[in-house]
Order: structure tokens, then C-alpha cells, then sequence
């Protein structure tokens, strides 16, 4: 017998998935050689984002770049530099 109860008890609300979103923010890219090697994006407002995909050109220690991607929460990584920020486009800046 189905139990009585209020409609959509125990449901969570709606949260639109960030992978719907694009973002894009201005830093410096850091290789970080502690530990497990990973890619740091800091932005200029001090945020930290661990770098995955985008053009390879992207990839290279003390640049400024401008990039624009979005935040993956259903990865993980050994790395823990920050939340994951996948690159579709990267222009870099001029030092």
C-alpha cells in the first residue's frame, strides 16, 4: 500500500547543473610540480582552478590568458588545486 504524505517530501529542490554555464575570467596559468603535477588558473581575484582540456598552446608555465570554460563538479583530482575548469577558448594576454 502506498504511504500518504505531502507531494515531493524528501525531494531536493531544482539546481541548475553549472555544466549548463560558461564563465570567463582573466589570470595567470601555473604548472604546480608539488605532489601530483597539475595545471592552477589564478584569477585576478585571487580564485584558484585546476586547468583540463583546451588548446595546447594554453599549457605554459606564467602566461596571462583570458579563458573561457566551465566548472566541472562531477570530476575529481588527485592534484586538489581547486574546483576543475574545463577550457573550450583561451586568448593570451600580453605580459
Amino acid at each position: 500500500m502506498r504511504k500518504k504524505g505531502r507531494v515531493g517530501a524528501g525531494t531536493k529542490a531544482f539546481r541548475p547543473s553549472p555544466l549548463l554555464f560558461k564563465m570567463t575570467l582573466r589570470g595567470i596559468v601555473k604548472l604546480h610540480q608539488f605532489g601530483p603535477r597539475g595545471w592552477e588558473f589564478i584569477t585576478e581575484d585571487g580564485d584558484h582552478y585546476e586547468l583540463i582540456g583546451g588548446d595546447p598552446g594554453l599549457y605554459r608555465d606564467g602566461i596571462r590568458a583570458v579563458v573561457t570554460g566551465r566548472i566541472r563538479e562531477d570530476l575529481m583530482s588527485a592534484a586538489n588545486l581547486g574546483p576543475i575548469l574545463e577550457v573550450d577558448t583561451f586568448k593570451q594576454e600580453e605580459n
